[in-house]
């Protein structure tokens, strides 16, 4: 079923056809009441967990104070786009989960064109941005996306600041840090600098006090039986004429037995059949080990066996019954224990696939420790591809599945006996080969700073007359950070789905080392989201809450008294809408009641009303849903970035991104449009926010005190947003185009400092054609990356490309 370009739905029935060779008795599909029992289960488990797929391509990952963020949202595998109206994006601080910026931006078939502002206020860290849409389920987000940010400073700071350890021996009772402050300007630097500290986590810290720095130097003394695993950074906040310094450092504790796990595949395993074992080692807190291990039966070691540097990989065993089997790491710490695999189970299918990454067939080979008849099932818990029975004996039995009408991407494959029960299970990704190759070419490799940049980029897969929507993105290469990282394709078929995933630069690549990590990934990672035993709990008659971020408000009087009929409100944003009370003054807005241009207020008056007769009482709702998703949301802390020194997170002086200075929309070439932060203006007949001159050359700004033609009535101007009658909210803001300005060379002496050289919401890019676009470097020299997503009609592309800035000899 093909849709819009930029979203697309899986069909609904995809016949696999199913091929048993050798000695398995071929037996022809048909319906029963266990394989249609299960289909019509996991259409149950579709329905009540409604979970859409939420991709937001961001120009970088890396900004500072005050810096414009650009973004493409794309929501995919929805049953009703039409419902997405609404996208909320928070800016929330890692540590505090505190929420630092609120911003709502359009929803149009399934895509989102937004920009906003890192606030000047927020301090340099490690950040968040959470994204989620209007729909509810059960009282939560249906669908979620969140990307890791680190915000550096751009300006030149009054003071720096750094932790410096003294004494953080992980047996000492205490862990001595010394505070430094240095003044960089002052001929004579205060005395004394307030400081706040805590340890721990920043909602539930086990030590947390103020302090004053004493001639720019303070000790803390952490009680060393306090800390523990998760639980040992401490975290600094210095504030001097309101200039905030964060600093945060891991304080050191005894060291702790490493976490190995175990993933025979398909689940477990069985007296005497070799199967693959999966294994993974990590830290406590979850970064991956790279390590060394022997494998022991009893006493006896019988294999030398070690992870990849993702902390993953994998050995054969055959196992017997009675006896015991275990790893023990090599050269970790002598903390580290005996690790025992499960053990053997006597009979129970097994299931072995030497290649989990395949194009269009698969090859399964089964086997048990009797002959019983199971079944196989493909699906991805949401409905059912394929289910075949399948007659398992005593030897290895080989099913072979051509797949070429199966969905690209993540397969669950099942086998459960007559009752639906499951015995095993294997993850295997199918049309691995099968993408959109994006092609991107530059004209050069290496420019001249403010030189013209010519890019083209092209579709190159197996439809050759498919087309993309993509977003482009042209930015200063140390403004990404791998560990950050996220693109669409990675995205879309593996960390949407699985469990953490280790972090890596490309997930899908097509080199033997990608494709073994994906294998790996295959056979230690788990669906994400469900359980087949969660799955057969699905009862038609649960009950679902699916429901709409909604603005409810009411209109009381002036004494704060609940009004005795109907008041009538106009809302002014993108357009004059009028909205009607009940006669208890209780109104609730409609999404277009909302919706405004690019960083503009939204004003909501009531019509006709004498001066300060009303009050309007109208919250935001998303603020509140923002704190609580903030507060429930997990933040992978395993790439935690330290702040030792404020020095470390600030731009370079070279690289500060001054923003050029967007259009200003003119009626005539010699004059310019006012407004102000609520976007109140007052035309040349004294109207104000006048709806027929809304872009005229001598529009002015309304001044506090003055009266102003207001729906026919002369009204007090009281300041914006702050009048009874009126009451301002920011809005649901519409795209907000990014302005290329033209930059020949020499046309000013004043330096051009820009981190984001260009970027496009939406570029159609078509199979066998190319699509030009232009623009100018600045005056940074580097590496710059041209990052380039999005989707077809069926499928997600992704694609980069590399360039240098040099000075010219």
């Amino acid at each position: 079923m093909k849709t819009q370009p930029a979203f697309f739905y899986y069909k609904l029935v995809i016949p696999v056809f199913v091929l048993l060779l050798f000695s398995v008795n071929a037996i022809a599909q048909q319906p029963n009441f266990q394989t249609d029992d299960i289909a019509e289960k996991l259409k149950l488990n579709r329905w009540k967990n409604e979970s859409p797929t939420l991709f937001i391509h961001f120009d970088k990952n890396i900004y500072t104070n005050n810096e414009r963020v650009w973004f493409t949202g794309y929501l995919f595998k929805t049953f009703n786009h039409q419902v997405y109206k609404t996208l909320s994006i928070a800016l929330v601080n890692d540590d505090t989960h505190a929420v630092l910026l609120n911003d709502k931006f359009v929803i149009s078939n399934g895509i989102v064109l937004g920009a906003t502002t890192v606030p000047d206020s927020v301090s340099a860290g490690n950040y968040s941005f959470i994204a989620y849409t209007n729909r509810l389920l059960n009282g939560k987000p249906n669908v979620l996306f969140t990307q890791r940010i680190t915000i550096k400073s751009a300006s030149q700071p009054t003071f720096t600041a750094s932790l410096n350890p003294l004494d953080t021996s992980v047996t000492a009772d205490q862990q001595k840090i010394m505070l430094l402050v240095s003044f960089l300007d002052l001929a004579k630097p205060p005395e004394t600098v307030l400081v706040s500290y805590y340890v721990g986590n920043g909602t539930h810290p086990v030590l947390q006090g103020k302090a004053t720095t004493e001639y720019g130097k303070y000790i803390f003394n952490i009680p060393s039986n306090l800390l523990s695993t998760g639980n040992n950074k401490l975290h600094v906040k210095l504030i001097y004429n309101k200039e905030i310094k964060d600093l945060n450092m891991a304080l050191p504790v005894p060291a702790q037995p490493a976490i190995v796990k175990f993933y025979p595949e398909g689940g477990s395993l069985v007296n005497n059949i070799r199967s693959n074992i999966g294994w993974e080692a990590t830290t406590v807190t979850g970064s991956a080990l790279q390590v060394k291990a022997i494998l022991f039966e009893d006493r006896k070691a019988i294999a030398n066996i070690a992870t990849s540097q993702y902390g993953i990989n994998r050995f054969l065993l055959k196992p017997t019954t009675g006896h015991k089997y275990y790893v023990k790491l090599v050269g970790v710490n002598k903390k580290d224990t005996l690790y025992e695999l499960p053990a053997a189970i006597n009979k129970g299918p097994v299931i072995t696939i030497a290649n989990a990454i395949v194009n269009d067939t698969l090859t399964v080979m089964v086997r048990a420790g009797k002959a019983e008849k199971m079944y196989l099932i493909g699906h991805d818990y949401r409905q059912v591809f394929f289910a075949s029975p399948v007659n398992i004996g005593t030897e290895n039995r080989r099913v072979k599945l051509i797949m070429n009408d199966a969905p690209k991407g993540l397969l669950q494959l099942t086998i459960v006996d007559s009752l639906g029960r499951p015995f095993a299970e294997r993850l295997i990704f199918a049309h691995y080969d099968k993408r959109e190759k994006l092609n991107i070419s530059t004209d050069r490799l290496t420019y001249n700073p403010r030189q013209k940049v010519t890019v083209k980029l092209k579709l190159d897969g197996t439809k050759q007359l498919d087309s993309a929507l993509v977003s482009f993105a042209c930015v200063q290469q140390n403004r990404l950070d791998i560990t950050k990282k996220k693109d669409i394709e990675s995205y879309f078929y593996l960390e949407d789905k699985l469990l953490n995933l280790p972090a890596k630069d490309n997930y899908l690549g097509n080199s033997i080392f990608d494709k073994q990590f994906l294998e790996d990934i295959l056979l230690v990672k788990g669906w994400r989201r469900y359980t087949w035993l969660d799955m057969l709990n699905v009862l038609p008659t649960d009950t679902v809450k699916v429901e709409d971020v909604f603005f409810k408000g009411t209109v009381v009087t002036h004494s704060n008294k609940p009004v005795k009929k109907a008041v009538p409100l106009l809302s002014f944003g993108n357009t004059y809408r009028p909205i009607n009370t009940n006669d208890n003054g209780d109104f609730e807005l409609r999404y277009l009641d909302m919706v405004t241009g690019p960083d503009k207020m939204v004003s909501y008056v009531v019509k006709g009303a004498l001066e300060n007769e009303y009050i309007i009482q109208l919250a935001d709702p998303y603020i509140a849903l923002n704190k609580k998703v903030a507060n429930d949301v997990e933040i992978n802390d395993i790439n935690f970035v330290e702040q030792h020194d404020t020095q470390k997170l600030r731009i370079p002086g070279s690289e500060h991104a001054i923003q050029i200075k967007e259009v200003q929309i003119k009626a005539r070439a010699d004059r310019q449009v006012y407004a102000n932060a609520c976007g109140d203006y007052i035309c040349r007949y004294h109207i104000f926010n006048c709806p027929n001159h809304p872009y005229e050359s001598d529009n002015v700004l309304p001044v506090v005190g003055r009266s102003y033609i207001r729906y026919g009535v002369n009204t007090v101007y009281l300041g914006c947003g702050a009048t009874d009658n009126k009451l301002s909210l920011k809005g649901i803001y519409l795209p907000k185009k990014f302005y290329v300005e033209n930059i020949p060379e020499k046309t000013t002496e004043e330096p051009i400092y820009l981190s984001t050289l260009f970027w496009r919401h939406l570029v159609k890019v078509k199979s066998g054609q190319d699509t030009e676009l232009s623009f100018y470097t600045g005056d940074i020299t580097g590496r710059f990356k041209i990052i380039v997503q999005g989707a077809t009609s069926d499928d997600v592309t992704y694609g980069e490309k590399t360039f240098d800035v040099v000075k010219p000899n």
